[in-house]
């Protein structure tokens, strides 16, 4: 997909005609708009959707084909939104369609933002390990599998690197996998109680294949 106004017009109305005229018009009343996601750097994958994050007031709109999210502007130069995951990757890897984006030299990476992450997987792992004997194996490794790509995610996050689109992080965890295994259960990320997880929980070599299969015929090459 072209990265355009143009581009992105385009592509609602192939795949969600319906929707044309209520971007049209929160383009108008929003004051930044920004492709994120795979779309930033042209790979869209043929069962992706498109992201797009507006900043103003709006509802947000999420179908199989657009995800369209919504930032106030009076949080846009909260320190709560500065140092979360969708600024600092937005700040990274967005292409703005309109606005200047003048919040984004004040992105930073939050450790509170990695606490809470870190929580939620955790939260995530336990709520899989509790349900383990009323789910088939292949539901295990594949509820598994997406706290596996967060575990990626928040090692990124820890280490002051904003997060890159899905089939990025895919391609970072499949190279080196042990390695991300190593940094997620430090002490300062998921510790003991994550060790335990992806050493008795977690059958590595399977979920990383569920995450490949995922993947696979989904990338379009980027142009």
């Amino acid at each position: 997909m072209e990265t355009s106004l143009q581009g992105v017009r385009h592509f609602i109305g192939l795949h969600s005609p319906e929707r044309l005229a209520a971007f049209d018009a929160a383009y108008e009343k929003a004051r930044d708009v920004v492709i994120i996601g795979s779309a930033a750097v042209g790979r869209l994958g043929p069962t992706s959707d498109l992201d797009l994050l507006f900043v103003g007031q709006g509802e947000r709109v999420k179908t199989q084909w657009l995800d369209l999210l919504w930032v106030p502007q009076k949080k846009i130069e909260s320190k709560s939104w500065l140092g979360s995951e969708l600024a600092t990757h937005a700040a990274r890897y967005g292409v703005w369609l309109k606005g200047a984006g003048e919040w984004r030299p004040q992105v930073f990476f939050s450790r509170l933002t990695v606490t809470h992450k870190c929580e939620r997987i955790l939260v995530r792992l336990a709520k899989i390990y509790a349900k383990r004997h009323s789910l088939s194996q292949s539901q295990l490794e594949g509820l598994a599998a997406r706290c596996v790509l967060d575990m990626q995610r928040v090692v990124l996050l820890a280490s002051k690197c904003a997060v890159p689109p899905t089939d990025e992080v895919v391609g970072m965890l499949v190279r080196d996998p042990e390695k991300m295994f190593s940094e997620v259960c430090s002490e300062h990320l998921l510790g003991d109680l994550g060790r335990f997880f992806v050493e008795r929980f977690v059958q590595r070599n399977n979920v990383i294949e569920i995450i490949l299969q995922d993947q696979r015929g989904r990338i379009w090459p980027a142009r």
